[in-house]
């Protein structure tokens, strides 16, 4: 099972920022983390007609401090950081890399607009570590997790053994509920993995993921990013599917080495 020791949010001011803050200060408490928050005060390339402004290196260092000061979290270690040229994906990768990050963070607007969902999708494909995407939504008080487990034989195991691992991970610390999620005929390796049949579920031919998760009231799906295939892999048509419901989304990209 996976350890999570270090937490990184990646937060912008379009965000919903605090709801951010408050899921990733949740986590941090239950998995013993530090959490490290990034400002990431970007110039938006993807806005039509905007000129580029000069970054404020003062006001966003006075942004990242009433957002630290807003949170009462004795026993979290948190520390802020801010960006302010460049990509957000890169921003990430190199901080995840310095940092030695487990896991990522992110707010997702509650009505996204074209430009977030390609900020959005750079960040899912060139994440160095596993990737929360939040809208901050309370979770039950058991919440339920889904980890979406494809046993193709064109899929490396280890992968499908990632999203297991980081699931299981999560979902210890926060005591939570977690099913397997799979298409027909996959089921014969998932025991190894630690999937047991009590709680596996075989997804029928005409019922589709977005809706089958978003039936059954799940609060977060783990899921691993796989382009190059159809079916679970999430491809831009998908993700974007999947990120229009509100439960969260705990992605582990396949270009991560196992």
């Amino acid at each position: 099972m996976a350890r999570v020791n270090s937490i990184l949010l990646a937060a912008e001011r379009e965000d919903a920022v605090h709801q951010s803050v408050n899921r990733a200060l949740m986590l941090a408490r239950y998995l013993d983390a530090r959490l490290d928050i990034l400002l990431c005060d970007l110039y938006r390339p993807f806005t039509a007609g905007v000129e580029r402004p000069l970054p404020n290196v003062a006001e966003a260092h006075a942004f990242l401090a009433a957002l630290r000061n807003s949170v009462s979290a004795p026993d979290v270690e948190i520390t802020t950081d801010a960006a302010f040229e460049g990509t957000l994906h890169e921003h990430v990768a190199k901080k995840v890399r310095l940092e030695r990050s487990s896991l990522v963070i992110k707010g997702v607007a509650r009505a996204p607009v074209a430009r977030d969902s390609q900020l959005n999708w750079q960040l899912i494909r060139s994440s160095p570590a596993p990737l929360l995407l939040t809208r901050g939504n309370p979770w039950q008080p058991r919440p339920r997790f889904a980890a979406v487990v494809d046993m193709r034989q064109d899929q490396s195991p280890a992968l499908s053994a990632a999203v297991i691992d980081i699931a299981t991970s999560v979902q210890h610390a926060c005591g939570a509920k977690l099913d397997f999620l799979c298409l027909p005929g996959r089921t014969q390796s998932l025991t190894g993995l630690g999937a047991g049949p009590e709680r596996l579920h075989v997804l029928g031919p005409d019922e589709t993921l977005p809706q089958f998760v978003a039936e059954r009231r799940y609060d977060l799906v783990a899921l691993a990013v796989c382009e190059e295939h159809s079916g679970f892999g999430v491809e831009r048509s998908l993700a974007d599917k999947l990120l229009a419901h509100s439960f969260d989304l705990l992605l582990t990209p396949r270009r991560i080495r196992y």
